[in-house]
């Protein structure tokens, strides 16, 4: 049936022919691996949830509209804390299979939230679209995936506790704010 609607015509994906993205670059390509597919959503979604709950909703709809989204995330996190921590107690080569993943994925999640003194954010912020600078998010995001990951043993440059988190130097020389990505070096 499909095939009638469609009459014989194929698409091509969204980003075909585009140069310029506007996502992490970790979702540029399919995951290789089902390790790269759990690191990355452990990461990714609790990140845009943060934001999310960030948000403020002009209205009564939109709010109920977002803790529905929201609801829904919930679902997807605890998916992918249970795969993450499955894959890592039940499997011998699982923390071999996360750890590269989970490393090179959670620096633009961290720079995903902006710099401390990001002009975009804090007009959100003032202009009452935001209630959490990117700081604030960094850290919310951190409480929710870092305890996890320090309980099982990651070491993904990360330490500290909830609300005092450490972690390396993120790589804002390759941040581009408009495109919320990190540039490649290749």
């Amino acid at each position: 049936m499909i095939d009638e609607l469609l009459d014989g015509r194929t698409f091509g994906s969204p980003d075909e022919g585009r140069t310029r993205r506007y996502n992490m670059s970790a979702l540029d390509e399919p995951f290789a691996t089902w390790g790269q597919t759990v690191a990355t959503m452990y990461l990714v979604d609790p990140a845009l949830d943060v934001v999310l709950r960030a948000v403020d909703p002009p209205g009564e709809e939109l709010a109920r509209r977002l803790g529905r989204v929201l609801e829904e995330s919930r679902f997807n996190a605890e998916f992918a804390r249970g795969r993450l921590l499955e894959l890592t107690r039940r499997w011998e080569h699982g923390r071999s299979h996360l750890t590269a993943p989970l490393r090179t994925v959670l620096p633009e999640t961290l720079c995903w939230f902006g710099p401390a003194d990001e002009q975009g954010v804090a007009a959100l912020r003032q202009a009452g679209v935001l209630r959490a600078d990117s700081e604030q998010m960094r850290t919310a995001f951190l409480n929710a995936v870092a305890p996890p990951l320090l309980s099982a043993g990651y070491d993904v440059g990360i330490s500290g506790a909830p609300d005092n988190w450490t972690y390396q130097e993120l790589p804002w020389n390759r941040w581009n704010s408009l495109q919320r990505r990190l540039l490649t070096t290749d």
